[in-house]
This record gives structure tokens, sequence and C-alpha cells, in this order.
């Protein structure tokens, strides 16, 4: 079956008016039509959120890192091998170049948990870097100043007490706390530094920040 031979780029996709999530990236070999056909999706709905980001305004690099006055900056920027996973993920470098993304700009942080994550600004979006698993949620400039930069992931073959859904993200300054719910269950969440993670057994839904 072609979904079992997708080249190594997406195992999630997940599209919003806002934002774009790209999964952790597979190991498996071979291409199908199918994984040629997510591929696509993914870098025209990446596109679409650039655009939308350019039209409301491009913000400087200066205004957004002291909206994110935790984030430390990397010498040098990212790796080249950390650059290479990240532009797979995202579906090549037609998509990179479409979002502008300056990884020699990054910035990094680190949640409670000690997940390690980067911030890498484009041209009108914004995206957040999980470095272990390279996973990548990108969204426009405007909106991470609002809402953050929200990423979360998903375990399988856990045993069922293990937690299995993860949520991670950067938050600007002024947000004090999120507000989620994991299952049924609602959950505030301090936040201090930036960065946040949260871990359940049951999914996690990011309801809104607080401060």
């Amino acid at each position: 079956m072609h979904s079992r031979r997708l080249i190594a780029i997406l195992a999630a996709l997940i599209v919003t008016s806002s934002a774009v999530v790209l999964g952790v990236r597979s190991r498996s070999t071979g291409a199908g039509d199918s994984g040629l056909k997510a591929t696509d999706r993914a870098s025209a709905a990446l596109g679409a959120i650039a655009k939308r980001g350019l039209a409301e305004g491009e913000i400087p690099e200066s205004r957004l890192w002291q909206q994110f006055s935790h984030l430390g900056p990397i010498a040098g920027g990212l790796r080249l091998r950390t650059r290479i996973a990240v532009t797979e993920t995202l579906g090549g470098s037609a998509a990179v170049d479409a979002l502008g993304l300056r990884f020699g700009s990054a910035r990094r942080a680190e949640t409670p948990s000690g997940i390690r994550l980067w911030m890498v600004p484009g041209r009108g979006v914004m995206c957040l870097i999980r470095v272990e698993r390279t996973a990548t949620a990108c969204a426009r400039k405007r909106t991470a100043l609002r809402q953050g930069l929200i990423l979360q992931t998903r375990r399988t073959s856990l045993a069922a007490d293990e937690p299995a859904f993860t949520t991670i993200g950067i938050v600007p300054d002024w947000a004090t706390g999120v507000s989620l719910r994991a299952g049924s269950a609602p959950v505030t969440l301090p936040v201090a530094g930036n960065a946040f993670d949260f871990a359940a057994t049951r999914p996690i839904r990011v309801l809104r920040l607080t401060g």
C-alpha cells in the first residue's frame, strides 16, 4: 500500500486557519503517489499561512524577540543536520523558501521537563521546532504574539497508564499561564521562561493563554 511506502516526510498533518503542524519524520523508504500528494498539501498550506502573515504586515525580528525575551540566541544558528531534518519535515526546500525561514536567527528554549525547542522566524511566520523528534509547527507572526506556538505529539505502543500525549509550546512574555483540558479534566499550567509542556494519558486540548 502507498501509505506504507511514504518517503519520510509526514507522519501527521493538521491544518487550521492560523497554523500548520507537521509531524515527526517517518523512517520508511520508497515513495508513493499519496506521499507526494501529502507533501504538496503541506507545502500549499504553509504557503497560504505565509501569504496571510505577510498580508497582515511584517513584524521586525527585534520586536518579536522583545515579546519572547527569555529565548536565547544560538551561536551560528541551527546546525546543518537539523536544518536538513526540518526541511524534510516541512516537505522540501521549496516550502522553506516559501516561508523564508532564517535558520541563522533561531532562538532556543527549554521546557520545565527539559524538552529542547527552537523558534525560527520567516516571512510573516514563526516556526516552532522540537529538537529530539524534529516535529514542527508554523503560524503567522501575529498569531504567535497572541496565542503562542503550540505543538502536540502522540507516542504509541505504551502501557495504558503511561502518558501518550504531550503538548509543548512557546508563549509570549505577557502569558503567565496556559488553560487546557486533558480528556474532560481542566488544567491550568503556570508558565515561566516562555516555554511549557504537559503530558497526559488522554488527548490534550489547549483552550487559551492567561495573563
